[in-house]
Parts: C-alpha cells; structure tokens; sequence
C-alpha cells in the first residue's frame, strides 16, 4: 500500500538518523497518522467551506455546531465558529456562512438557522450544500471547455452533402492535427449510424461510442446555410473527443454545451460570430 510504504520510508530515514530501532507497530501508527493526514487534506479541498455565527461559550451555540457537524460530516467542513463582531473584524474565506445571530448585507451565501437546529434548517443547509455543488460542477466544465476549444479545428462555411460527409472531414482534420486516430473517426461514423447526435435544431454534436481521442478537443463547424443532418437543417457541428483519462469530465461539458444551445438567445448569439475568437467568447 503507498501509505504504508511511506511510513516504511519515513520510519526508516527517522531510524537511521537518530540511530534507533523501530518494530512494525510503530511504523504501522506512523502511517496511521500519514493516511488521517492525507484524508483530512483531501476532504478539506474536496468539502464545502463554511463559518458558524454563534454566541461565544454558550451551550445553544455548542449544541448548534455539534448538530450541524453531524448532520452534514461527509460534505461539510467547518472552518471556525465566531460571534458576529469578530467575524465583521476579519471576514474569513470559506463558502457560506451558517447564522444563528442577525447578519445584513453579507456578500457570501448565509443560511439562517435557529439557536436549536430544526428539520426547515436541516433541509436550508442541504439546499446550500446542492447549490454549491452544482455551481462547482457548473465551474468545472466551463474551465473543462476552455480546454476543448484549439483554433485549428475551427471551420467556417464548409458545404457537405450530409452529415458522414461532415464527419469524415472534420475527422481528418482531427487525425492531421494529432488529435484522434482513424478508428476513432470510424466509431464516431458507427455512433452516427446507431443514433443521430442532432440534439436541438442547430447543433449536432457527434462523438465516439467506445474510442478515446489522443488529445482532447472539440473540433467546430460553423456554417451560415444549415447543413442537412438526417431529418434536421443545423449551423453547429461540434465534434467531441476525450482522452480516456478525461472521460469523467465529459458529461458535464456535454450538458453545458447542450444548455448552451437550448437557449435561443444564447444561439442566435452564436450565430452572429464569425471568428474563432468570437465564438469562445460567447460559449464561455
């Protein structure tokens, strides 16, 4: 095991230097204490942040903190409880704020709870906690895509009989770039063949069924006439591939892309681009 083998490691380097013996007793309590290290760092960065406004030394207040660690011990971290005053003092970094004291004109997220937790406050924190996540979620692919988009797999204006056309040129491009491989191209045409990946009246988004691109991209096709693409007339082909070490950010980034597109306004944004810069701009 890794953490094991670095408190083996450790315990061994220790040894040497002090001059002293250590059992595997010990090098086991050495790499206890590494792996409770290692999972409180991990849930620090992966668990949301908040602060608790409560009375100093009271027993409502300790009360309120103890319920809200337990209620909510894998998905919140709290970092202080403080009385009102020294928080307006310092403002500390974290997500949201928890309040059992009266707090007006905060910037960050606030819940309002009472002294002695409740079922409605319960539910406000775990509404909270969703809001956040799926605002980190929404973060994520939003820097994912930024990731995806490379200049040199953006076209304008390019005519195709219909959508395997369509494909077998961008794939090229894909495969001149160093992007994605034959077989890859080939299982985006399968894709295609088994269902259309025309999801709104403007876009098509075809991708891969079990193949991983070399890089990942989205390789763009933006035309003013409407391309034929089964039973559908659309300006918008993005074509996805994702490395397989990726692969679990791609749903994310294909929901946004196809939320992009749902909204009308958004789309006729899109469609008024006309260059490579223009159209990062508006799907960022």
């Amino acid at each position: 095991m890794p953490i094991y083998d670095m408190a083996v490691y450790f315990t061994h380097r220790f040894a040497s230097i002090y001059r002293i013996e250590l059992n595997e007793d010990e090098i086991a309590f050495v790499a206890f204490h590494i792996g409770a290290y290692l999972e409180n760092t991990t849930h620090t960065t992966e668990r949301i942040t908040c602060i608790i406004l409560a009375e100093s030394y009271h027993t409502l207040s300790q009360t309120l903190v103890r319920e809200v660690g337990e209620n909510f011990t894998d998905r919140l971290l709290i970092l202080d409880v403080m009385p009102l005053n020294r928080y307006l003092q310092y403002r500390p970094a974290c997500d949201f704020i928890i309040t059992a004291l009266p707090l007006e004109g905060e910037r960050r997220p606030v819940v309002k709870v009472s002294p002695i937790l409740t079922k409605q406050n319960i539910t406000a924190i775990r509404e909270m906690l969703d809001a956040i996540d799926r605002q980190r979620e929404l973060e994520s692919a939003r820097s994912f895509l930024k990731q995806l988009l490379h200049k040199e797999l953006y076209f304008r204006n390019v005519c195709f009989a219909d959508e395997t056309d369509c494909i077998q040129f961008l794939g090229q491009k894909c495969i001149d770039n160093g992007y994605a491989t034959d077989a890859f191209v080939q299982d985006v045409l399968l894709r295609e063949s088994l269902s259309c990946t025309a999801f709104t009246s403007a876009l098509a988004v075809p991708h891969a069924v079990s193949q991983y691109a070399e890089r990942s991209f989205i390789c763009v096709l933006h035309n003013d006439m409407p391309i034929v693409w089964k039973d559908k007339r659309i300006h918008f082909v993005l074509m996805i591939g994702i490395t397989q070490q990726e692969m679990k950010y791609f749903k994310d980034a294909f929901n946004l892309i196809v939320e992009l597109f749902s909204s009308t306004s958004r789309t006729l944004s899109l469609l008024k681009t006309d260059s490579f810069e223009e159209f990062c701009e508006q799907m960022y």
